[in-house]
């Protein structure tokens, strides 16, 4: 049986359905499904070097756009009904009522630290969007 998240497996949908997969992938990745969004990044950029059926730099548009709308739609699902899913499924996953009443103080009260300190960190770092602070 072929490993789905192997990069041969990646190059043969490429071949197969062309840049949309790189899109579906990418795209869903973004939004938080554990997908292997680096490694078909990286296939199709070595499929489109080594075969030169499709150009690097509609393989660097479409993931650019996929990582944008990926995560303008996490982050939409989240806002509208990511806390609903969490009190209704959070016990699931042992989150329950305290838990999530800690992590909301824990979040609020550290968010501006939070969302800068990934600029500083060495996993990280900062991205080429980011502003200096």
């Amino acid at each position: 049986m072929q490993d789905i998240l192997s990069p041969t497996w990646v190059q043969d949908l490429i071949q197969a359905y062309g840049l949309w997969v790189l899109f579906a992938v990418v795209m869903l990745e973004s939004m938080g499904v554990p997908m292997p969004g680096e490694t078909a990044l990286v296939t199709a950029a070595l499929y489109a070097g080594s075969t030169h059926q499709i150009g690097i730099l509609p393989v660097v548009i479409v993931a650019a756009a996929a990582a944008i709308a990926g995560d303008n739609i996490g982050y939409l699902i989240g806002r509208s009904i990511g806390l609903r899913l969490i009190v209704r499924y959070g016990r699931y996953v042992r989150l329950n009522e305290a838990r999530l009443r800690w992590a909301s103080i824990c979040f609020y009260g550290t968010a501006a630290r939070s969302s800068s300190s990934g600029d500083s960190s060495p996993y990280f770092g900062p991205s080429p969007l980011s502003s200096p602070a």
